[in-house]
């Protein structure tokens, strides 16, 4: 299923690039729309995780940096379902997109630490620079059931931003 969603979003990433008519577009959205429910985006993997992150840079690539925040931070759109969602980080640890929780937006969070003092966006940011993408351990509220839990996040660095999803273990 991901391989045939990945294969729609960039061949109309492609037709978008060219200046194809905005019905190319809007096509990419509804396109992802249908075939996110096919799969099921609420399994507890990683792989879930890179899943929502690999389509997140397909639609990043194919949309404006401004309306790919947007809808990355649109806690009823296509980027955030339940306790799964999809945030980004400028490569300075600033939020500049949050799914779950648009409070988050433009603060920084190199210097937050979790119940164990670990700084786990400085982690996240010196392992983007090393490998351009990974994953990362952290303590995290979930949002589904208000508890702070172990989660796994997976990023990739895309021109000047992190785009980020996790897993509550």
């Amino acid at each position: 299923m991901a391989s045939r969603l990945q294969k729609i979003i960039t061949q109309q990433a492609l037709h978008v690039k060219k200046g194809a008519p905005r019905k190319v577009s809007l096509s990419l959205t509804a396109s992802f729309s249908l075939l996110a429910k096919e799969f099921d985006m609420n399994r507890k993997s990683i792989d879930a995780a890179k899943y929502w992150v690999s389509t997140a840079v397909s639609y990043y690539r194919a949309q404006e940096k401004e309306k790919s925040l947007v809808a990355f931070s649109n806690p009823k759109g296509q980027f955030s379902s339940g306790d799964m969602y999809v945030f980004a980080l400028n490569l300075d640890g600033i939020i500049i997109a949050h799914g779950a929780d648009k409070r988050y937006i433009g603060r920084n969070f190199m210097e937050i630490s979790n119940s164990k003092g670990e700084k786990y966006f400085q982690d996240v940011i010196s392992t983007v620079n090393q490998k351009g993408h990974g994953i990362v351990e952290y303590w995290w509220t979930n949002p589904s059931t208000q508890r702070v839990e172990p989660k796994n996040v997976y990023f990739e660095k895309n021109d000047d931003i992190i785009i980020c999803s996790g897993v509550s273990r």
